[in-house]
């Protein structure tokens, strides 16, 4: 049974016998009834939301279709269908008056009841079909609601959205200037033409950390001069001004109003007032532990700062505290290095001066030993002669040493000049091998080599190569008591090799790293038998790469030691690509 079956059906009529006949055909259709007599008990009755309302025309107290009009008029009993009964004959005039007056349909004499229960069954089923309607309706206005609901959510979001990214891409450019700032100056410029406005600022300044806890100035805009008086001097914290306290505790503060400033700092307000402005807000900028500096903003309007505004201004003065820590460490790097250099001349020019001091001396010694040599001041003894010699080996060695430390102290200080040619590999290597035979021959060690082809070059600096691989050849046989020293060269794609091997003492493992350093040797007893400063492979090293080579060693102690020389090949004109030259035994 549907609603309307369940709710009952009002049949108003003021005759019994006509309310008899109605109500008994409703009946028998299975409707329950409701009875009323007179128009008003029909407008009482219909407020209990009878599912229709069958209504004769004519009736005593209310006339004219006048409680059909009542019930349409009346929100509570509108949407209840109407029908209208005459038992005597309606003009269609008077007919289409009543369906005026609001009634949903319209029977006349003589009414048949398969007709009138036809009749209500429709509008029963018109009814509900509008109930439907409404449902539905009200169902799509309540989507609509929703959608426009959700819509607006969607807007504020999006807004949201937008607004994080405008925000986001002010702080980029902040940060991507800020990375970019190598000086205070240049920090200052990127706070008042970006920062100020990305916070809404109209003025501003910059305050950086100064000697002795004190903040500097660093620089303002959007201040008159009477504005700013005295203030580009050392403030010390402890003073009473907004921005020392604000850097004092490490806390933003924030005044958003005049009345803020008379609470708080009154002997400042009026001059505030008089710049223009309104609100007011110093923000610290603060790097882990430390306050760089701290950045004053100054805003037309009373200035309140919500949580976006916050968050903002927290990742902007963070930024700008990491500029200001790097321009500091930056200016205190700059100060030692330059420090470092100043020193660095001083060693030098020492260095420079003790040598020809001490070179002069030495080679007074050597020359006075040769004169007593070829026996200028007399007949000279074979004991005195030996005498003679050792003085000689002994001023030999102490000026080695001396143009070691002077040649490294040259290296170091950047003041070593190369003079760069194209020359012929096996030339150099001739030229040291026989430099070093008198001490080979000396040990009585065996020497082998492989020397490139005549058409192996180099580009590089003649004197300097033969140099390293003279010292190279010096050491294998200073370190080697027995066995053999070789020299061996090779091409490897555009590169030349120069590997200089010995079966001497070798290196410990824990030693390979550090023979490359200055001052470092591989046997610091008193009793070794080899010399030197521990400066003869640093300098090598330092040599190879300023020529853009390189300088390793392979080594097991005990066993022997390798070292190579890597340095860049030269092809002549018109040679073709490929390797530099083929190894040739010589």
């Amino acid at each position: 049974m549907t609603e309307h079956r369940r709710r009952p059906i009002l049949v108003v009529d003021d005759r019994v016998t006509n309310r008899y006949v109605v109500t008994r055909i409703l009946e028998e259709a299975g409707y329950p009834i409701l009875e009323a007599s007179t128009g008003m008990e029909a407008l009482r009755l219909a407020r209990q939301a009878p599912a229709l309302v069958v209504l004769d025309v004519h009736l005593p107290d209310i006339n004219d279709f006048e409680v059909c009009t009542r019930l349409k008029a009346d929100p509570k009993t509108a949407s209840i269908p109407v029908l209208h009964l005459s038992a005597s004959f309606v003009s269609p005039e008077a007919q289409a008056h009543g369906l005026n007056a609001g009634a949903d349909g319209y029977l006349t004499h003589p009414i048949e009841p398969p007709v009138l229960t036809a009749t209500v069954q429709a509008l029963l089923r018109t009814r509900e079909a509008e109930q439907a309607l409404r449902a539905k309706e009200a169902e799509l206005r309540a989507q609509a609601a929703e959608l426009q609901a959700a819509n607006r959510e969607l807007a504020e979001q999006t807004a949201q959205t937008q607004a994080l990214a405008e925000r986001l891409a002010r702080l980029q450019a902040v940060t991507a200037q800020l990375a970019g700032a190598l000086t205070v100056e240049q920090i200052a410029a990127v706070v008042l033409t970006q920062v100020l406005p990305t916070l809404g600022a109209e003025g501003g300044a910059l305050y950086v950390m100064h000697e002795r806890d004190t903040l500097r100035l660093a620089h303002h805009q959007g201040y008159p001069a009477a504005a700013m008086p005295g203030w580009d001097r050392p403030l010390a914290l402890d003073e009473r001004l907004p921005v020392c306290h604000s850097v004092r505790t490490g806390e933003p503060l924030v005044l958003p109003d005049l009345d803020a400033w008379r609470r708080t700092f009154p002997e400042f307000a009026e001059l505030h007032r008089q710049a223009g402005y309104e609100g007011a807000a110093i923000l610290p900028c603060r790097s882990h532990e430390r306050v760089e500096g701290a950045i004053s903003l100054s805003f037309r309007e009373a200035c309140h700062f919500g949580s976006a505004e916050w968050e903002l201004a927290e990742a902007v003065t963070q930024q700008c505290a990491q500029a200001l820590q790097r321009v500091r460490l930056f200016e205190a790097e700059r100060r030692v290095r330059a420090e470092a250099e100043a020193a660095n001349l001083a060693k030098m020019q020492f260095l420079t001066m003790m040598s020809h001091e001490l070179r002069t001396p030495l080679n007074a010694i050597a020359g006075y030993a040769d004169l007593l040599d070829l026996g200028i001041h007399g007949p000279v003894s074979d004991a005195q002669r030996e005498a003679l010699l050792r003085i000689k080996r002994s001023q030999e060695h102490l000026l080695g040493l001396i143009n070691d430390v002077l040649n490294f102290a040259k290296l170091e200080a950047g003041q070593v000049q190369f003079s760069e040619s194209v020359f012929a590999v096996r030339e150099v290597l001739a030229d040291a091998l026989a430099l070093i035979e008198p001490q080979r021959r000396a040990k009585n060690l065996a020497l082998s080599y492989e020397l490139c082809s005549p058409r192996t070059r180099l580009r590089a600096d003649r004197e300097k190569v033969e140099q390293v691989v003279l010292n190279l050849l010096t050491n294998a046989v200073k370190f080697t008591e027995q066995g053999s020293v070789t020299l061996v060269c090779e091409t490897q794609g555009e590169s030349v090799l120069l590997h200089v091997r010995d079966t001497g003492i070798g290196i410990p493992a824990e030693k390979r790293a550090a023979i490359f350093e200055p001052f470092v040797q591989v046997d610091h007893r008193l009793t070794r038998t080899a010399h030197g400063t521990g400066l003869g492979l640093a300098i090598s090293r330092d040599l190879a790469r300023a020529m853009g080579g390189e300088l390793s060693v392979e080594s097991e102690e005990g066993v022997g030691s390798t070292f190579t020389l890597r340095l860049p090949g030269a092809r002549e004109e018109g040679e073709p690509p490929g390797e530099v030259a083929a190894r040739v035994p010589a």
